[in-house]
């Protein structure tokens, strides 16, 4: 797995690997990140529109975001610990589709804006 370096905006660093992964995957591909720069790393935290602008300046591929219900059902939190102040929620999201849906992704095909996946 190799990571390229994306950008930087108001003191979060972007990041992407080389390929495509599933959520789990991405969030520990994260953690390996923040070994190799030996400082703390976790999928995206996407605080204001202008900074979901920035990253999708980039990028329109489907990218995890490091915002989940994991701990509390219905209840999204960002891995960073910074509040959730800002969403871009796709049509009737966040849902629960399929019935296992806890991570969000950002450009998920079909949806547009941030999807719970």
């Amino acid at each position: 797995m190799s990571f390229e370096y994306f950008g930087s905006f108001k003191g979060h660093d972007y990041f992407v690997t080389t390929g495509s992964m599933e959520y789990y995957d991405a969030h520990k591909s994260a953690e390996v990140l923040g070994y190799l720069l030996d400082r703390p790393a976790n999928l995206a935290t996407i605080s204001s529109q202008e900074e979901n602008d920035f990253v999708q300046a980039r990028s329109l591929d489907m990218l995890w975001l490091g915002l989940s219900d994991l701990a509390t059902e219905g209840k999204f939190e960002w891995d960073s610990g910074e509040p959730l102040e800002y969403a871009d929620w796709g049509p009737k999201d966040p849902n629960k589709y399929g019935g296992t849906e806890d991570g969000v992704a950002m450009n998920w095909p079909y949806q547009g804006g941030q999807d719970h996946v």
